[in-house]
């Protein structure tokens, strides 16, 4: 369960940075003493998670994982995440099997793929080179 629970954060922890990192900067026009913190609630900073998350899937993949890996381990020092690309259907199958707690894969998943949730974080191009 906790491997789930570390699983799910890690993948919306790798979302928030992949889309702060493609959003464009707007100007703050809010009164900065008008703004009250929320009470209660814990940050990233706050809260300290360590452990193994193991990845497996679409080569295409690698230099995504490799910024969002970078990414996360500044806020959470003590996860280790550790990747490897063998291929889309490897990394589905390693997430349904339970050898992989994040499955990679640069394509949608098929109708026999089952028992795995897809998450959309980027798309993938392909080009021919002359």
């Amino acid at each position: 369960m906790m491997k789930k629970t570390l699983a799910v954060l890690l993948s919306a922890a790798l979302c928030v940075s992949l889309f702060a990192g493609c959003s464009g900067g707007s100007a703050n026009t809010s009164d900065p003493e008008s703004t009250t913190p929320a009470t209660g609630t814990q940050t990233a900073e706050e809260t300290k998670l360590s452990g193994t998350v193991v990845t497996n899937g679409s080569t295409s993949m690698e230099s995504v994982m490799g910024a969002l890996i970078e990414a996360f381990k500044e806020v959470q020092p003590d996860v280790q995440i550790q990747y490897t690309g063998s291929g889309s259907g490897a990394g589905i199958t390693s997430a349904q099997d339970g050898t992989a707690d994040i499955g990679l894969a640069s394509r949608d998943l098929k109708d026999d793929e089952t028992g795995v949730k897809q998450i959309t974080v980027a798309k993938d191009g392909i080009a021919i080179i002359v």
